[in-house]
């Protein structure tokens, strides 16, 4: 859980190496095994989306969400997707 800015701006760093060694496993594993390229690349997405799921939380996406959701759609000018 993410606590303060420092928490959040090494959170964004680990999100980033994580997503280097995703962009790594592409490059170099995909092309010779598709199979084992998913098998190395499940831990490191679900550590990513976790992270991110921390960074949503804490910059205040997810209670804007919640809020959406009691509430209503949010303006079609600032819809998520």
């Amino acid at each position: 859980m993410i606590e303060n800015d420092n928490q959040l701006n090494q959170t964004r760093l680990a999100i980033n190496d994580l997503e280097s060694a995703m962009a790594a496993l592409k490059r170099d594993v995909l092309p010779l095994n598709e199979e084992r390229f998913a098998v190395m690349a499940e831990p490191i997405i679900d550590h990513i989306r976790e992270l991110r799921q921390q960074v949503e939380e804490y910059v205040g996406i997810t209670a804007a969400i919640q809020v959406w959701q009691v509430r209503g759609a949010p303006p079609t000018e600032i819809r998520l997707s």
